[in-house]
């Protein structure tokens, strides 16, 4: 058994020696770090001078190129509107504005959406955008505004925004062509996001039902994936819905062309 006690020093031991040699070693090093710590961050401050000597000279030799411009996003097109017509444009927002103003800082926003439709209609997407925006900000599950904003955005090319935009209005209170609308933006727009469209698919078939137009989709990226049996059944149940469409038949064939294609060059 170890006893341990205290000597005139205040030195704990123990009779087999290993607390006082522990002891010993740790004030040992205490006060030898505390003597040499004022050269420790003299060379610390040598150092971090000369590394940083280094790397602002690499600074400036590599961030002389010009730097590189953020996207900047359409805020208008020229659709050749007739000067009659924008006229009346013009007219019918002026008076949205002033009866906006009027209402302060309780504005109607049935009267917003007028003004940023009518926005939209003459093609000043940006203004458009804003007023959208100031709907949201009031009532942010506005299903409405949120499919005009998405629809803006992607003539503004923002198509990550008009995907932001058409997630919520179709979680919100989404049907079929929102759906349909909104994988069409992915396929085409942002392809990194493909992955996405599957699983979407998927949850509005649970929610919304079977319909032929979510089934041939779900097939159409069953078959981008590869996966041509689950391709082809997807396409077989929307016949069944929709027999008379000679659209899906001949679809379901390519579909089981490729397939034996596939197996036939051993590519699956």
């Amino acid at each position: 058994m170890t006893h341990t006690m205290g000597n005139h020093k205040g030195y704990p031991y123990s009779i087999d020696g290993y607390a006082y040699l522990r002891y010993f070693m740790h004030t040992y090093m205490a006060k030898l770090f505390t003597k040499f710590r004022g050269y420790l961050v003299l060379i610390a401050i040598v150092v971090i001078a000369v590394v940083g000597a280094y790397w602002y000279q690499d600074y400036l030799k590599y961030n002389t190129e010009e730097p590189v411009e953020v996207q900047e996003f359409v805020t208008w097109v020229d659709r050749g509107m007739d000067s009659e017509l924008a006229e009346r444009y013009a007219l019918e927002i002026a008076e949205l504005e002033a009866a906006i103003t009027e209402q302060g800082d309780d504005p109607d926003l049935a009267d917003l959406l007028q003004l940023g439709n009518k926005y939209y209609a003459i093609v000043e997407l940006g203004k458009a955008k804003e007023t959208y925006g100031k709907i949201l900000l009031i009532s942010p599950t506005d299903v409405p505004t949120l499919e005009n904003l998405g629809t803006t955005l992607v003539e503004m090319e923002d198509y990550y925004g008009a995907e932001e935009a058409w997630v919520l209005a179709t979680e919100l209170a989404g049907n079929e062509s929102h759906v349909l609308r909104l994988a069409d933006l992915i396929d085409y727009y942002i392809p990194e996001h493909k992955d996405r469209v599957g699983p979407m698919l998927q949850l509005a078939i649970q929610e919304l039902g079977q319909s032929p137009g979510l089934l041939a989709r779900l097939g159409e990226w069953y078959y981008e994936q590869g996966d041509y049996e689950r391709a082809a059944s997807h396409y077989d149940v929307a016949i069944d819905l929709d027999p008379e469409d000679q659209s899906l038949k001949d679809r379901v064939e390519e579909i089981r062309d490729a397939w034996t294609r596939a197996v036939e060059e051993g590519r699956i």
